[in-house]
Protein backbone atom coordinates (compact mmCIF):
# COMPACT_ATOMS: atom_id res chain seq x y z
CA UNK A 1 0.00 0.00 0.00
CA UNK A 2 2.60 2.49 0.96
CA UNK A 3 4.63 1.88 -2.09
CA UNK A 4 1.34 2.72 -4.15
CA UNK A 5 0.57 5.72 -2.51
CA UNK A 6 4.79 6.96 -2.90
CA UNK A 7 3.58 6.58 -7.01
CA UNK A 8 0.53 8.33 -7.16
CA UNK A 9 1.27 10.73 -5.20
CA UNK A 10 5.15 11.51 -5.05
CA UNK A 11 4.93 14.37 -3.00
CA UNK A 12 3.75 12.80 0.01
CA UNK A 13 3.71 9.79 2.45
CA UNK A 14 7.78 10.30 2.51
CA UNK A 15 8.42 10.28 6.24
CA UNK A 16 7.28 8.72 9.31
CA UNK A 17 5.45 11.56 11.68
CA UNK A 18 2.36 13.34 12.23
CA UNK A 19 0.52 14.17 8.84
CA UNK A 20 0.00 17.41 7.15
CA UNK A 21 -3.61 18.82 5.05
CA UNK A 22 -2.07 17.11 1.41
CA UNK A 23 -1.73 13.88 3.32
CA UNK A 24 -4.82 14.32 5.41
CA UNK A 25 -6.99 14.81 1.93
CA UNK A 26 -5.65 11.46 0.24
CA UNK A 27 -6.34 9.45 3.78
CA UNK A 28 -10.16 10.96 3.35
CA UNK A 29 -9.94 10.21 -0.35
CA UNK A 30 -8.63 6.32 0.61
CA UNK A 31 -11.43 5.77 3.18
CA UNK A 32 -9.03 5.60 6.40
CA UNK A 33 -11.92 8.47 7.62
CA UNK A 34 -15.27 9.16 6.08
CA UNK A 35 -14.91 12.47 6.80
CA UNK A 36 -15.69 15.56 4.09
CA UNK A 37 -12.84 17.16 3.01
CA UNK A 38 -13.86 20.10 4.45
CA UNK A 39 -13.16 19.09 7.58
CA UNK A 40 -9.43 18.53 6.88
CA UNK A 41 -7.68 20.81 8.82
CA UNK A 42 -3.61 21.53 8.69
CA UNK A 43 -2.65 18.65 10.88
CA UNK A 44 -6.09 17.19 11.96
CA UNK A 45 -9.30 16.07 10.60
CA UNK A 46 -12.48 17.27 12.49
CA UNK A 47 -14.99 14.82 14.04
CA UNK A 48 -18.72 15.59 14.60
CA UNK A 49 -20.66 13.55 17.60
CA UNK A 50 -22.41 10.95 16.77
CA UNK A 51 -26.37 10.45 17.91
CA UNK A 52 -26.08 7.64 20.59
CA UNK A 53 -24.73 8.12 23.91
CA UNK A 54 -24.05 5.97 26.90
CA UNK A 55 -25.02 7.53 30.89
CA UNK A 56 -24.18 5.44 34.16
CA UNK A 57 -26.96 3.05 34.85
CA UNK A 58 -28.27 3.67 38.24
CA UNK A 59 -31.32 1.41 38.45
CA UNK A 60 -29.30 -1.00 40.65
CA UNK A 61 -28.31 1.46 42.93
CA UNK A 62 -24.68 2.51 43.77
CA UNK A 63 -22.21 -0.68 43.24
CA UNK A 64 -18.61 -0.68 44.11
CA UNK A 65 -16.58 -1.68 40.69
CA UNK A 66 -13.39 -3.48 41.06
CA UNK A 67 -11.44 -2.97 37.63
CA UNK A 68 -8.81 -5.39 38.44
CA UNK A 69 -11.37 -8.24 38.62
CA UNK A 70 -12.27 -6.87 35.07
CA UNK A 71 -15.78 -5.51 37.23
CA UNK A 72 -17.24 -2.48 34.67
CA UNK A 73 -19.72 0.10 35.46
CA UNK A 74 -23.06 -0.62 33.72
CA UNK A 75 -24.16 2.24 31.16
CA UNK A 76 -27.61 2.32 29.06
CA UNK A 77 -27.70 3.10 25.47
CA UNK A 78 -29.65 6.46 24.87
CA UNK A 79 -30.15 8.79 21.59
CA UNK A 80 -28.62 12.33 22.52
CA UNK A 81 -31.80 14.09 20.83
CA UNK A 82 -33.30 12.72 24.40
CA UNK A 83 -30.53 13.51 26.73
CA UNK A 84 -31.42 17.17 27.54
CA UNK A 85 -28.38 18.93 29.49
CA UNK A 86 -24.98 17.29 30.89
CA UNK A 87 -25.17 18.63 34.46
CA UNK A 88 -22.14 20.15 36.24
CA UNK A 89 -19.24 16.76 36.74
CA UNK A 90 -21.71 15.01 35.02
CA UNK A 91 -19.78 12.47 32.50
CA UNK A 92 -21.09 10.10 29.60
CA UNK A 93 -19.85 8.00 26.87
CA UNK A 94 -20.39 9.42 23.15
CA UNK A 95 -18.36 8.68 20.13
CA UNK A 96 -17.52 10.37 16.39
CA UNK A 97 -19.66 9.89 13.86
CA UNK A 98 -17.17 9.73 11.88
CA UNK A 99 -15.39 5.73 11.65
CA UNK A 100 -11.75 4.86 10.93
CA UNK A 101 -10.28 2.46 8.70
CA UNK A 102 -6.21 2.03 9.83
CA UNK A 103 -4.02 0.50 8.18
CA UNK A 104 -0.91 -1.18 9.09
CA UNK A 105 1.55 2.20 9.00
CA UNK A 106 -1.14 4.44 10.52
CA UNK A 107 -2.35 5.68 14.08
CA UNK A 108 -4.54 7.98 15.47
CA UNK A 109 -5.00 10.47 18.11
CA UNK A 110 -8.45 12.51 19.39
CA UNK A 111 -8.17 15.62 20.92
CA UNK A 112 -11.37 18.19 21.84
CA UNK A 113 -11.16 20.95 19.73
CA UNK A 114 -10.35 24.17 21.51
CA UNK A 115 -13.85 26.14 21.61
CA UNK A 116 -15.20 22.92 22.97
CA UNK A 117 -12.38 22.64 25.82
CA UNK A 118 -12.76 26.03 26.75
CA UNK A 119 -16.38 25.65 27.35
CA UNK A 120 -15.41 23.32 29.84
CA UNK A 121 -16.09 19.72 28.14
CA UNK A 122 -13.65 17.68 29.24
CA UNK A 123 -12.33 14.45 27.32
CA UNK A 124 -11.08 11.82 29.63
CA UNK A 125 -7.76 10.91 28.23
CA UNK A 126 -8.37 7.83 26.08
CA UNK A 127 -8.01 8.70 22.31
CA UNK A 128 -4.92 6.58 21.23
CA UNK A 129 -6.01 4.44 18.10
CA UNK A 130 -3.71 1.79 16.97
CA UNK A 131 -2.51 0.66 13.96
CA UNK A 132 -5.28 -1.80 12.41
CA UNK A 133 -8.37 -0.12 14.29
CA UNK A 134 -11.73 -0.23 12.87
CA UNK A 135 -14.51 1.44 13.80
CA UNK A 136 -15.81 4.73 15.51
CA UNK A 137 -13.85 6.34 18.77
CA UNK A 138 -15.60 6.16 21.97
CA UNK A 139 -15.13 9.68 23.39
CA UNK A 140 -15.22 9.78 27.94
CA UNK A 141 -16.94 13.27 28.22
CA UNK A 142 -17.40 15.41 31.38
CA UNK A 143 -18.97 18.48 32.27
CA UNK A 144 -16.15 20.32 33.90
CA UNK A 145 -17.99 23.27 34.84
CA UNK A 146 -19.53 24.66 37.86
CA UNK A 147 -22.60 25.97 37.32
CA UNK A 148 -22.99 25.94 33.91
CA UNK A 149 -25.29 22.76 32.16
CA UNK A 150 -23.59 21.95 28.63
CA UNK A 151 -26.19 20.82 25.86
CA UNK A 152 -24.67 18.43 23.78
CA UNK A 153 -26.44 17.37 19.86
CA UNK A 154 -25.39 15.35 17.17
CA UNK A 155 -22.86 16.94 14.71
CA UNK A 156 -21.15 18.94 17.55
CA UNK A 157 -17.39 19.43 16.03
CA UNK A 158 -16.85 17.65 18.99
CA UNK A 159 -13.03 17.17 18.66
CA UNK A 160 -9.96 16.39 15.85
CA UNK A 161 -8.63 13.56 14.85
CA UNK A 162 -4.18 13.66 14.33
CA UNK A 163 -2.83 10.94 12.50
CA UNK A 164 0.24 9.29 12.41
CA UNK A 165 2.49 7.49 10.12
CA UNK A 166 5.11 5.10 11.39
CA UNK A 167 6.80 1.70 9.98
CA UNK A 168 3.83 -1.26 9.31
CA UNK A 169 2.62 -3.07 12.44
CA UNK A 170 2.43 -6.58 11.70
CA UNK A 171 -1.44 -7.69 11.56
CA UNK A 172 -1.34 -10.33 14.28
CA UNK A 173 0.36 -7.26 16.73
CA UNK A 174 -2.53 -4.71 15.16
CA UNK A 175 -5.29 -3.62 17.37
CA UNK A 176 -7.72 -5.84 15.40
CA UNK A 177 -5.89 -9.06 16.64
CA UNK A 178 -5.58 -7.69 20.02
CA UNK A 179 -7.65 -4.89 20.69
CA UNK A 180 -11.61 -5.41 22.52
CA UNK A 181 -12.94 -2.32 20.53
CA UNK A 182 -12.47 -3.33 17.15
CA UNK A 183 -15.35 -2.64 14.61
CA UNK A 184 -17.42 -0.37 16.81
CA UNK A 185 -19.99 1.08 15.04
CA UNK A 186 -21.33 2.91 17.99
CA UNK A 187 -20.64 4.29 21.51
CA UNK A 188 -19.49 0.92 23.37
CA UNK A 189 -19.38 0.95 27.31
CA UNK A 190 -16.21 -0.70 29.11
CA UNK A 191 -15.50 -4.46 28.50
CA UNK A 192 -13.47 -4.56 31.47
CA UNK A 193 -9.38 -4.40 31.86
CA UNK A 194 -7.58 -7.37 30.05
Amino acid sequence: MINFLKRKYPQTFISNGLMSYNDLCILVELGVIDAPINHVNGSSIDVTLDKYIRVEDMSGGMDKVDLMAGETIKTKEIELADYDYMMPDAVLLGSTAETLNLPSWLSAEFSLKSSVGRSFLGHELAGWCDAWFKGKVTLELKNNNQFHKLMLSEGLKVGQIKFWKHIPVPRDKGYAARGQYNGQSKVQESKGIK
